[in-house]
């Protein structure tokens, strides 16, 4: 039986949840959007 090898891309996007919002990041970017 073969292994299957699973190739990721690392799309250097990114998010994190923030206080009443949530900020996305990519490369040196960022967004942030709050309530």
């Amino acid at each position: 039986m073969a292994k299957e090898q699973c190739k990721q891309h690392n799309s250097g996007i990114g998010g994190q949840a923030v206080l009443e919002g949530v900020m996305m990041r990519c490369g040196d970017d960022y967004a942030v959007a709050i309530r």
